[in-house]
């Protein structure tokens, strides 16, 4: 009677530790690592029965909400921002490019093919395409591979910001100088000026409110008390079932139809922009779905771990060269100054809050006053918001979806 409940209990502790050191250390550790540490010890030491974990309602559900949160993910795509940033668009997507071309390209002769795969969806964007990778492996029976994907994930931040810091500082010392020697007032028409330099993102001159996240478009067809938590969820329930019928006849995977099919219905305005939050459901879809990934690695045997950790760390470091060799050489073709573009390009690494984390960070740090840090962040934060938009939130999906149908 209470195994269920002290089993779930087990599963929700390991993740509540992770994020709760997590936010101590402000990150430096990833929760995700701690998370499943605490979940192969727990298994390990016979405290957890995977096959237990497996048929555990928790795990079902986190399995079926799993097509549901990336039509959630295709209701998110902000279309207006896309049409502003396009360039910075193409350098997140070339930037993702290169490293899958890097890392299948020239991991698969030093690691594999089914290594490089394995990793490419993760290092070219995050969780969605994490998930999508630990499912794939898991149903074809390569659980040897299973850590691959999770390791990434919970290492490419460490590399990603950094960098990313890095290169994104000097673009804006660059940037405040600039705007100092003309003697343009901070805050007011500095960005048309920096423009002039070629050191203005695309949408310089424009309302950084424009890009904030919360900014969700028109509002659906039907009235908005249509939409209730039950109308919401049926909605994605159903278009969650019709991709994995078109999936399935197309052998795409169907999370790539989920992302479409959300963004369709968006675009035609019959489901509200961030649907899972109308309908009250996004961290709980976000829980359970995590746990599928954590639960993924129970199958992984201590000599599997240590397999995984040399094309794990082959991976991390082609797949940022790859990453700044593509974002660099289409910053260069549009002319962008490619230390504004490289870190667009790195949001790949880390996505939305790292990307505003960062900018928040190198504000503060080169700014003089309070009104040139608003300037600055109004500057920085619109291109690498689209990045982390363009790479995590859609194009990881499609590309980690195309190549484990590869395997």
């Amino acid at each position: 009677m209470y195994e269920p409940v002290v089993l779930a209990l087990g599963l929700l502790a390991c993740m509540a530790v992770g994020e709760v050191l997590a936010t101590i250390t402000r990150a430096r550790v990833p929760s995700l690592l701690i998370s499943m540490a605490l979940y192969l010890a727990a298994v390990w030491s016979g405290l957890f029965s995977q096959d237990a974990v497996d048929q555990h309602t928790l795990v079902a559900v986190g399995n079926l909400l799993t097509g549901l949160l990336v039509m959630h993910l295709g209701t998110m795509m902000p279309l207006r921002t896309l049409k502003v940033q396009y360039k910075y668009v193409l350098v997140a997507l070339a930037g993702m490019v290169g490293a899958v071309a890097l890392v299948v390209g020239v991991g698969s002769f030093v690691i594999g093919y089914h290594a490089s795969v394995a990793g490419a969806g993760p290092i070219a964007g995050g969780f969605i395409a994490t998930l999508i990778s630990t499912n794939k492996l898991t149903e074809i029976g390569m659980d040897n591979l299973v850590p691959i994907p999770a390791l990434i994930l919970g290492l490419q931040q460490l590399i990603g910001l950094p960098i990313a810091m890095l290169f994104l500082r000097r673009y804006a010392l660059k940037w405040v100088a600039n705007a100092q020697s003309k003697s343009v007032p901070v805050g007011a028409s500095v960005g048309a000026r920096a423009a002039e330099d070629g050191l203005a993102p695309a949408s310089a001159g424009t309302s950084a409110d424009e890009f904030e996240p919360e900014h969700d478009g028109p509002p659906p067809f039907l009235p908005v008390q249509i939409y209730s938590p039950a109308v919401i969820l049926v909605i994605l329930t159903a278009g969650t079932l019709a991709a994995m019928w078109i999936g399935e006849t197309t052998g795409v995977s169907y999370t790539l139809w989920c992302l479409v099919i959300g963004f369709v219905l968006r675009a035609c305005r019959l489901l509200p922009a961030r649907s899972l939050d109308h309908a009250g459901s996004f961290g709980f879809a976000t829980t359970t779905v995590t746990l599928v990934v954590i639960v993924a690695v129970g199958a992984v045997t201590p000599q599997n771990l240590l397999e995984a950790l040399v094309p794990t760390l082959v991976i991390l470091v082609l797949g940022p060269i790859g990453i700044m060799i593509g974002g660099s050489i289409t910053a260069k073709l549009l002319r962008l100054d490619k230390r504004l573009a490289t870190p667009v390009a790195l949001t790949a690494l880390f996505g939305f809050p790292g990307d505003f984390i960062i900018c928040q960070e190198v504000a503060g740090g080169v700014a003089q006053n309070e009104a040139e840090r608003k300037a600055v962040l109004n500057h920085i934060f619109p291109p690498l918001l689209i990045g982390g938009f363009t790479t995590v939130t859609t194009g990881s999906v499609v590309v980690a979806s195309i190549l484990m149908s590869t395997l």
